[in-house]
């Protein structure tokens, strides 16, 4: 396919998504609704609607944001499954946003666990478990009885290497915050590097 006819295939995908986003009118609706209750009505009948019906079902707003999320997550895997080179690479980048969200997340929680000894079983529900770009295993990495244990389950990953270094450092001074700054350098540097890669045009 050539550059030109790759823009305008991406080009009608995107006004495609673009059509099933809230309209203006609507959106003002939902930041002008009376209560909690009338705006999730208002999402009846468009593309966030199961977001209304998780509501309904749970009354658990984080149950929402994880649906979002996950919604989120699956747009970008759609398009990246109809490109190639560069432009696959800069998805793929975009998606190591969340894979990064994802790891921090498994690894706090593992911390609250194993470190401070808090039971963590309220929020393992709103753990993503579906692959993002790797088979992360959520489960065995919070379950996991040492931080080389917990490392050695992202292996494959560009996140194993940070773990082997700061992990445990970081629990030893009792906080992540090294290790998760790690993770957010590779995700920045790898997105960057994503951009320099695209054609120009």
């Amino acid at each position: 396919m050539s550059r030109v006819g790759r823009y305008a295939f991406i080009h009608a995908k995107l006004r495609a998504r673009l059509s099933k986003m809230l309209s203006s009118e609507k959106e003002k609706a939902l930041s002008e609704a009376a209560s909690l209750n009338e705006g999730l009505h208002l999402l009846k009948g468009t593309e966030y609607e199961e977001i209304a019906r998780i509501y309904e079902s749970t009354g658990d707003l984080k149950m929402c944001e994880l649906e979002l999320r996950k919604k989120e997550i699956t747009t970008l895997q759609e398009i990246r499954k109809y490109l190639k080179e560069e432009l696959a690479d800069f998805i793929d980048a975009l998606l190591l946003y969340y894979e990064t969200d994802k790891v921090k997340n498994l690894f706090r929680l593992w911390f609250d666990r194993k470190v401070r000894g808090r039971d963590i079983r309220f929020y393992t529900g709103y753990l993503i478990h579906d692959r993002i770009l790797y088979g992360i295993p959520a489960d065995g990495i919070i379950n996991a009885d040492s931080p080389a244990e917990a490392v050695s389950l992202l292996e494959g990953t560009p996140f194993r290497e940070p773990g082997e270094q700061k992990l445990s450092a970081s629990v030893r001074g009792g906080s992540l915050f090294l290790f998760e700054t790690e993770l957010d350098r590779i995700y920045y540097r790898e997105l960057f590097t994503a951009i320099d890669r695209l054609p120009k045009k």
